[in-house]
């Protein structure tokens, strides 16, 4: 009887390991297929095979990563934000997964759960361009006194005029900007919103001042109204 029993568990556990073993000959098989479709840009069936290693290992978050980048970047945009968010409930704190989610949702209109990303993006990265983000979508959502703190908030940081980012010229050309001057114009933009012209003019000025050929700013500057 006993002998029956070890018999029987060992049959067992050698099911179990051939199970196992037969597993990992699958998911590698299908990380050799994404490695090689990644590496010909076939991403139609690196996606497929991202499919196949996530139903074999559902635990590898890393999986559902690579997956919404290959959505973000065929601006498949709702399928971004579901599968980034996804990925979020396994890991909050993951700044590609926010990035992606953020933008994804700006891209479907959803801004709102954008600015929920971009909030969160920023306690972990205190990055000020990402701030600049925040006060953005504040600005979108009318959220105009929320959007002009945060702006002051940009303005405080040390070296903000030091950073710069792309904008585009009068010919369409991207050229780089600090990021002091488009935190100047957004406020420009904000006090215009909310009917206080003379002030909207006194940061659009601030902006050029900060950066001549930032065409944006030199245009908000020189509008005379309706």
């Amino acid at each position: 009887m006993i002998k029956r029993i070890l018999v029987t568990g060992l049959l067992c556990v050698f099911g179990f390991l051939a199970n196992a073993q037969e597993k990992q000959s699958n998911y590698d098989t299908y990380l050799n297929v994404y490695q090689r479709a990644v590496k010909f840009n076939d991403f139609s069936v690196a996606k497929g095979a991202l499919y196949n290693m996530l139903a074999l290992k559902p635990e590898n978050t890393s999986l559902l990563d690579s997956l919404a980048y290959i959505y973000y970047e065929y601006r498949q945009y709702a399928s971004a934000a579901i599968v980034s968010k996804e990925a979020l409930q396994k890991g909050p704190n993951n700044p590609g997964m926010l990035q992606i989610a953020a933008k994804s949702f700006d891209y479907l209109g959803v801004k709102t759960e954008s600015l929920k990303m971009y909030e969160r993006l920023y306690t972990i990265s205190d990055d000020p361009y990402i701030l600049y983000e925040v006060a953005y979508k504040q600005y979108e959502l009318n959220k105009l006194s929320e959007s002009l703190v945060t702006a002051d908030i940009i303005l405080g940081k040390n070296g903000v005029d030091e950073i710069m980012v792309y904008v585009n010229n009068s010919q369409q050309e991207q050229i780089s900007v600090p990021l002091s001057a488009v935190v100047y114009n957004l406020k420009g933009i904000v006090h215009r919103q909310q009917g206080d012209e003379q002030k909207a003019k006194e940061f659009f000025q601030k902006a050029v001042n900060k950066a001549p050929n930032y065409t944006l700013a030199k245009q908000n500057l020189d509008y005379k109204g309706e």
